[in-house]
């Protein structure tokens, strides 16, 4: 796939003396027990470095005191106190902002390894939606529960570096997953308890396919194909389970990397058009407009 936005792998991160880490897996920015001035900035920092761009790991993070303001594709949230937000990979991340006197708490999982441990109920949001940052509003009751087994793994990670093991480093990990999964029960009940139909198998392996594939091929016979799957089936597959034609899903993973990329003024129309591989700016004009309501240049200007 064709690079268009900077991609933060998990292997730049930085490293410091008092972090607490896990192979090359899992890393700890910032101590509960520490002031507001943590480790966590040196996570923070890094993604910063390169606004905007892609993260293709997990970042946790949590907000024990005070407020950090961040835009993840293309949409503004803000954590509070006893709130979190779980970057998932392949988000867009354009910026991030953290009020003087906050005390943060992040955790980075590698893709390949726990991630798929912490956002285990993320998969019910995939049927309706985007794939995009998941937003908790825990509470201070549960929050303390995450935090106690956060500070824990980090003492462990700290004090006992040569006796844990990957499955009880899961195993906090966990703990903290069904602690989010508790105070999202309202929300994910509805769609949990419902196991996943062939349609929705088929449009969760069309958005993995389309993460990989968007800015080179736009034609739903391509993910069809990958699917084994006639066009006119696969797209009555992916309308059943979302609701969205995969058409509709094609074009808002172009439309997300065109708008971060213009929004930027790091790339000219031309460079964006070049990068998703248009055949002529015209092309991605149009494309844009058709899509967006304005013209990619008026969007840039604004």
């Amino acid at each position: 796939m064709k690079t268009t936005l900077p991609y933060i792998q998990f292997s730049i991160l930085p490293s410091s003396k008092d972090m607490a880490a896990f192979e090359d897996k899992l890393r700890l920015y910032g101590n509960a027990n520490e002031s507001a001035q943590n480790r966590s900035y040196e996570l923070l920092h890094t993604l910063q470095a390169t606004f905007p761009n892609r993260v293709v790991f997990t970042i946790v993070i949590i907000c024990q005191e005070g407020e950090i303001k961040t835009r993840c594709n293309l949409k503004d949230y803000t954590i509070r106190k006893d709130q979190l937000l779980i970057v998932v990979p392949n988000t867009i991340v354009e910026s991030l902002e953290l009020l003087p006197g906050s005390k943060v708490l992040c955790m980075a999982v590698s893709d390949d390894s726990y991630s798929p441990t912490l956002t285990q109920f993320h998969s019910a949001y995939e049927r309706s939606r985007f794939v995009s940052p998941i937003f908790a509003n825990i509470g201070e009751e549960l929050m303390a529960e995450a935090i106690a087994s956060y500070s824990h793994l980090w003492h462990m990670l700290r004090r006992f570096p040569d006796r844990m093991t990957d499955d009880l480093v899961r195993a906090y990990i966990q703990v903290m997953s069904g602690v989010v999964a508790i105070s999202m029960a309202k929300e994910l009940e509805r769609v949990v308890s419902v196991p996943l139909s062939a349609a929705d198998k088929t449009l969760k392996s069309f958005l993995s396919n389309l993460a990989e594939g968007y800015t080179e091929h736009r034609d739903v016979a391509y993910y069809a194909g990958l699917a084994c799957l006639s066009p006119k089936y696969f797209a009555k597959s992916v309308l059943k389970a979302s609701g969205r034609s995969p058409l509709d899903w094609i074009q808002e993973y172009v439309i997300l990397e065109a708008k971060t990329m213009l929004r930027s003024g790091a790339y000219s129309v031309q460079q964006v058009s070049d990068a998703l591989n248009f055949p002529s700016i015209s092309h991605f004009a149009r494309y844009f407009k058709n899509a967006a309501g304005i013209s990619p240049k008026k969007y840039q200007s604004q």
